[in-house]
């Protein structure tokens, strides 16, 4: 079975298939995506990614999934620099200062900065495999026990984000969003940062009322 003879039995509302699928995005509802199985289309509340040889998907159109993943979908990939809009914003802090790097931060897994790090060394090289941000406004903060603890993360991580919550060892536990229900939890509940530094704060106010006094 190939894509063309699969087109017409698409469920309504849902775009072209594709053979293998990694998605920014938790399904959201029952029918967000649908894949063939044994050669019919069946819907599923999908989360995580698929790569599986001759596995076709289709995501509702209008469903978070497809909004974030548009252009995969519908065949509008970028000819640009991957990092043109951030490159534009740098160039606007470039013409208020002689030192714009200072005001941005750079991420690069598997190399000397796998978690955020400022720029030091002057002007990005925007590697396309690189992260690139600048650097956050300090958030808000909440008084824990004399603690200023920055305020935790109100609005739920885009998948495949790197997130920070309290852990027994080193004050903090570093994973990846992947939208769990234990995840999803943490979210609610108040106990997820974007920082290592302030899910340390977090884990030492908390732990201020209970914890055993130094020797």
């Amino acid at each position: 079975m190939n894509v063309e003879s699969m087109k017409d039995e698409i469920p309504e509302g849902f775009s072209d298939p594709v053979g293998s699928l990694f998605v920014q995005a938790r399904g959201s509802e029952e029918w967000d995506v649908a894949r063939i199985e044994n050669g019919r289309w069946l819907g599923t509340g999908w989360q995580g990614h698929s790569a599986a040889e001759g596995v076709f998907h289709s995501i509702r159109i209008g469903s978070g999934i497809y909004k974030l993943n548009k252009a995969m979908f519908d065949n509008e990939k970028s000819t640009g620099h991957p990092h043109a809009e951030l490159m534009l914003e740098y160039a606007k802090d470039w013409a208020e200062t002689q030192t714009p790097w200072e005001r941005w931060e750079i991420m690069c897994d598997g190399y000397n900065c796998a978690e955020w790090t400022s720029l030091k060394d002057g002007h990005p090289n925007w590697v396309e495999a690189f992260q690139y941000r600048r650097i956050p406004t300090p958030p808000p903060t909440i008084n824990i026990n004399g603690f200023e603890v920055p305020e935790p993360l109100r609005k739920e991580p885009n998948y495949g984000a790197v997130c920070y919550t309290l852990g027994a060892l080193n004050n903090y536990t570093k994973f990846l969003w992947q939208g769990s229900a234990l995840e999803i939890k943490r979210f609610q509940l108040g106990l997820l940062h974007s920082t290592s530094e302030a899910a340390t704060i977090h884990m030492k106010a908390v732990t201020s009322f209970t914890a055993l006094p130094d020797d």
